[in-house]
């Protein structure tokens, strides 16, 4: 029994020995003449101690420097694309490697036409990176690029979207709740009596919370609620499809996950991307002709601004290592 112990041991020790960190990195990486693509070393790397690794970046173009790879593209690489590899070692020689494929966008056929952007986000919103894309695109000569949305910019000369504090992809197809308010000021009592049925009517401390309280693809009617993408059309864009469906969501959907790494990924194939199908599944049924974009973090910060916007709750870093 001893033996069969001491081997036990011996296997887990091997075992987490034999762990070791890794880089995820997209087999393609996306750039524009004009705007500089950076690719942070430790924000690509699952190690718990980053700053253990030296880290070095191969490329025909671009420049590797301590803490990252820059590359700011060129009118003459438009269209163009490089390999890129990146390696990370430790005093025992080479411990991971990744390699993926940088591509420059091509010129423009038209950048006059006008292509239009719908926008599903929760509250990385509020960093207006939404209104960063648009000035780098008009910039760049895309006079037609045209962001669409119910909710109006916090900047006078941002754009608008759907990025609301909280949400998540359930929550985009079934929030409508009511303030109480709203029941307090309607008098007649069986409608009264559905909303209140809806659950319990929000206190509104603040007035951003309005904004909140229903999702832009949910009605109310005849006492129940329903999904009317059409409807949001109507009201953003005359009713016509955008072209390209931008969602950046799932950080509310792991936010709160404790556990180890294979609980934690169980979690997420079982939870977080049934849900992200069911959402993507509903708007092609009323967008099938949408180009659709996934972005999970688009935070021009350090892991602390995460941290900083999340009342210190968690960082960046480790919600994105959740994801």
């Amino acid at each position: 029994m001893k033996k069969i112990g001491m081997c036990l041991m011996m296997v887990l020790v091997a075992g987490t020995a034999m762990a070791k960190p890794s880089f995820y990195l997209p087999e393609r990486l996306y750039a524009a003449p004009g705007l500089e693509l950076n690719v942070y070393f430790t924000s690509i790397f699952d190690s718990v101690v980053p700053q253990n690794y030296a880290y070095q970046a191969y490329c025909p173009k671009g420049r590797s420097e301590l803490r990252r790879w820059t590359f700011t593209p060129t009118a003459a690489d438009a269209g163009t694309s490089f390999e890129l590899v990146i390696n990370a070692w430790n005093d025992e020689g080479l411990a991971a490697a990744v390699t993926s494929v940088v591509e420059v966008a091509a010129a423009p056929r038209d950048a006059t036409r006008k292509v239009t952007l719908a926008l599903f986000g929760d509250s990385l919103t509020n960093s207006q990176f939404q209104d960063q894309i648009y000035r780098d695109m008009i910039a760049a000569g895309y006079s037609g690029y045209t962001p669409i949305g119910l909710r109006p910019s916090a900047r006078p000369d941002g754009v608008p979207h759907d990025g609301y504090g909280g949400y998540t992809f359930n929550t985009f197809l079934a929030r409508y709740t009511v303030s109480d308010e709203e029941v307090a000021n309607i008098q007649d009592a069986a409608e009264r009596e559905q909303l209140k049925a809806l659950g319990m009517p929000v206190k509104i401390i603040h007035d951003w919370q309005r904004a909140l309280l229903r999702s832009p693809l949910v009605k109310f009617e005849n006492g129940r609620k329903s999904v009317d993408i059409p409807r949001w059309l109507g009201k953003i864009n005359g009713g016509k499809t955008p072209d390209i469906v931008l969602v950046e969501l799932g950080v509310n959907s792991v936010f709160g996950l404790r556990g180890e790494i294979p609980e934690l990924r169980q979690r997420i194939r079982e939870g977080l991307l049934v849900e992200a199908d069911r959402f993507f599944r509903r708007l092609r049924q009323d967008m099938p002709d949408a180009v659709y974009l996934l972005c999970t973090l688009p935070v021009g910060a350090s892991q602390d601004g995460f941290a900083a916007r999340g009342n210190c709750k968690t960082s960046a870093k480790s919600c994105r290592t959740s994801a």
